[in-house]
């Protein structure tokens, strides 16, 4: 019994000096593994997968600064176009009313009619119909003032039928500083304030 005791003791010893031995022989291995502290030799890692072409959008959510400059080599090259080219999905521009001018023909407050006053317009100023009221009186910069009295606008006149509530457009004679509507007798006819785009 005291023969397995002492040679178990032993046993337990031998292992123990193993294990106190094993990690600082270890770490003492470096350089060329001979055991001597020599400086540590750089490792290269060489099994990266090689770089992959990337096509179609890439998104990057991170704000990458860079300092000096910054050359990108992978863009397709300039393609020569002949012919016409169309883009037609632009949004459309709204339209701005302007004010035109006046006709040089005159005519009477009685004149038949809003339409018939635009066409006027829009034969000796090509683009251009009766001016309203309001929208005269709106322009930034205010029109000049004609040499006459007072000018036709269309103005919103309400009907008297039965049964409509809505109102009509009339033409009606502006004094030239726009302050009301009464020219007064004193030109029997007034040119036409023309407004268009």
């Amino acid at each position: 019994m005291q023969r397995a005791l002492t040679v178990g003791l032993a046993l337990v010893c031998v292992c123990l000096l193993f294990a106190m031995s094993g990690p600082s022989a270890q770490r003492m291995i470096t350089g060329d593994g001979s055991g001597s502290t020599s400086t540590p030799v750089p490792v290269a890692v060489n099994n990266f997968p090689a770089v992959q072409t990337v096509q179609g959008n890439v998104a990057v959510d991170k704000t990458v600064n860079v300092t000096g400059s910054v050359a990108v080599t992978n863009l397709p090259a300039v393609q020569q176009v002949e012919g016409t080219v169309s883009i037609a999905n632009l949004p459309v521009a709204p339209s701005v009313v302007t004010f035109k001018g006046y006709t040089a023909a005159t005519f009477p407050e009685s004149y038949p009619g809003v339409l018939a006053l635009s066409r006027a317009c829009n034969s000796e100023l090509p683009g251009s119909r009766l001016c309203g009221a309001t929208e005269i009186l709106g322009f930034i910069p205010p029109p000049n003032a004609p040499s006459t009295a007072g000018f036709l606008v269309s103005y919103p006149i309400a009907m008297t039928a039965v049964g409509s509530a809505e109102g009509v457009l009339q033409p009606r004679c502006m004094r030239a500083d726009g302050v009301n509507f009464d020219c007064g007798d004193s030109e029997p006819t007034h040119p036409a304030a023309c407004c268009g785009n």
